[in-house]
């Protein structure tokens, strides 16, 4: 079945939302204010339209520009920059002629942003040119926050400065990778306070892209209507088919697709696979590569779920549109679901909200502690099953039982989602000695989840099992690192590395030497006192082959700690951490990329990024 998409033109936004965002950046970039101190960055906010509060006023808005007056009979392009009515009462509209679209943010520091002034002292050439070198597929939900935050936040435009490479539009990179990295919502808030004659070209395929992704096809298709008088790209030809055929066009939409084979332009054959798919009415999609938001616009037109291989190879842009697509299957939705909580792209509460969409019989879930008859299931229906065991069990020691289960299970992809999704139900576990066991793996995923409180607690309690409990003392010594890095007030004495050493098993001498220098780091970078020397951990590690970044990096990621160049560092880390990965991250740039955010103010941020370094790397 194939849902019609409308060709109704979707209701313009109020009149006094228009003129505050144009009067809240003419605010903004021509007057200084409270943001041209760098101060206290606040809590990281995940990207979305901001709430209607008291902060309304300090959002960096829209400017209205001069224009030649619409036709009474003319339709509104749906995009970023429409201006506000002119007569409204008490809004006085002028054009400011200096505005600088690179500059322009939807995140203040009241809301997340980083500040106006965090590329002062660097140029912009270098921005152009290192902003791209960030990977769109962070594996840590600690880096992706800081990704965002520096790409949408509200600055001013790093220094111009003549140089060959200093061209293009700095805004458009930001929003080309925020929309990469799967920040659709975001890309689509920072469209709508840009004035639309000063916004880059790109943009409106940017536009139609993350409405696409969004799910609004209406606006998608109505940009797509107006951009083909001025663009014949392949890319406008093929949305348009698949308008045409949201339309019910079908034999358009083909006339389409074979004027474009016509010109020679390449277009990918698995986009002409799932168009043929569902314009005959197909129950399951073809097999596929590299969705995109024309793909994903298909699938939800021919009301049939992604194939397993598209959701397991997936790029982060697409993963939540295919989490959130009706159609799709509870398994593979969720499995989206659970890629994108690994990206920090989703909450834990949105995750288990699609662990409880499976059905699972009264015996099934009772037997789920021990896992009986749950042989058959998949991996994905397997953790659902746990988490929907768990909420409903009221006995302690079994609702131990089917976290640590849980915990071990999920991999360390999974496992800080996984901690984040069980610990207000292991927080409201009573710590009993009984229950020593337990811990260990308790305290771990509390600490994960930054629970430090709640963790405190299992850690008080083998303390003091310690004494007569071999097995507590262990755990004591194995909950040691994650008290330290997580800044609580409650951590044990007498302990240190070597201590830690001594307790590790199962672990070959390689491993054991490399997740040894990484706390090493991370305690020299946050000012963490530790007696065991790096002369000593190098006298009893193997030779370590793993790859490290290239020293002109790490030396320049260190001067802009140093420096106090906040953009700079923040992106700096992006890179040089992002391109190894948090798991596996050589610790001399672990540690150089810690010490630079704490430099730059960003403290908490790097005790986070810490404690996932801790995790992912199984210590």
């Amino acid at each position: 079945m194939i849902v019609s998409i409308a060709r109704a033109t979707s209701p313009r936004r109020p009149a006094w939302l228009h003129a505050a965002l144009w009067v809240a950046v003419a605010a903004f970039l021509s007057t200084p204010g409270p943001l041209d101190a760098q101060q206290d960055v606040g809590e990281p906010l995940r990207l979305g339209p901001p709430a209607t509060n008291e902060r309304e006023a300090d959002r960096p808005v829209e400017t209205q520009p001069e224009s030649e007056p619409a036709s009474p009979d003319s339709e509104p392009e749906a995009g970023f920059g429409q201006p506000p009515d002119e007569d409204i009462e008490g809004i006085e509209v002028d054009r400011l002629a200096d505005i600088e679209p690179d500059g322009i943010g939807i995140l203040d520091p009241g809301r997340g942003g980083l500040g106006p002034a965090i590329w002062e002292g660097t140029s912009r050439h270098v921005v152009l040119e290192m902003l791209p070198r960030i990977p769109t597929d962070l594996d840590s939900p600690a880096l992706q926050d800081l990704a965002n935050r520096l790409l949408a936040s509200a600055t001013r435009p790093p220094d111009r400065r003549q140089t060959s490479s200093d061209s293009g539009s700095l805004l458009l990179l930001r929003m080309e990778i925020l929309a990469a990295m799967g920040e659709a919502d975001g890309v689509r808030e920072m469209l709508r306070v840009i004035p639309r004659d000063r916004g880059p070209a790109g943009l409106r395929r940017l536009q139609t892209e993350s409405s696409f992704l969004a799910g609004d096809s209406e606006e998608a298709c109505r940009i797509v209507r107006n951009a083909l008088a001025e663009s014949d790209e392949p890319f406008w030809q093929m949305a348009l088919a698949v308008c045409q055929l949201g339309d019910g066009a079908a034999d358009e939409a083909n006339l389409t697709l074979s004027l474009l084979r016509e010109t020679g332009a390449e277009v990918d054959p698995g986009f002409h696979a799932l168009f043929d798919a569902v314009e005959r009415g197909a129950a399951q999609a073809p097999a596929f590569a590299d969705a995109g938001p024309l793909h994903v616009a298909l699938l939800a037109l021919g009301e049939v779920a992604a194939p397993s291989n598209v959701v397991a190879q997936a790029s982060p842009r697409v993963l939540l549109a295919l989490a959130r697509q009706e159609s799709g299957g509870a398994e593979s939705r969720t499995e989206a679901a659970e890629r994108a909580a690994a990206l920090g792209l989703l909450d834990a509460e949105e995750l288990g909200a699609y662990y409880a969409r499976f059905d699972f019989d009264a015996e099934l879930l009772s037997e789920a502690a021990s896992m009986d008859g749950a042989d058959g299931l998949s991996p994905v229906r397997k953790r659902a099953l746990l988490f929907q065991a768990a909420r409903e069990e009221p006995a302690p020691a079994v609702l131990a039982e089917l976290a640590s289960e849980a915990l071990e299970g999920a991999g360390t992809a999974l496992y800080l989602p996984t901690a984040r999704l069980f610990a207000p139900m292991l927080a409201d576990i009573e710590v009993r000695p009984d229950l020593a066991w337990f811990a260990e793996t308790a305290g771990r995923a509390l600490y994960a989840a930054g629970r430090g409180d709640a963790a405190g607690r299992w850690l008080t309690m083998v303390r003091q099992e310690s004494i007569l409990n071999p097995e507590a003392a262990r755990t004591v010594t194995a909950l040691w690192p994650y008290a330290r890095l997580s800044r609580e007030t409650e951590v044990p004495l007498n302990e240190g590395l070597a201590a830690w050493r001594s307790v590790q098993s199962g672990d070959n001498l390689e491993t054991l030497s490399y997740r040894e220098s990484l706390l090493r780091a991370t305690f020299e970078a946050l000012d963490r006192a530790e007696p065991r020397s790096w002369i000593d951990i190098a006298a009893q590690e193997s030779q370590n082959e793993s790859p490290v970044a290239s020293a002109a990096l790490v030396y320049a990621l260190k001067h802009a700690g140093q420096e106090r160049r906040r953009g700079e560092a923040v992106m700096l880390t992006l890179i040089a951490v992002g391109e190894q990965g948090v798991e596996n991250c050589h610790p001399l740039v672990l540690g150089k990329a810690l010490s630079a955010l704490k430099e730059v103010g960003l403290e908490e941020e790097a005790h986070a990024l810490a404690l996932e370094a801790a995790v992912r790397n199984g210590i």
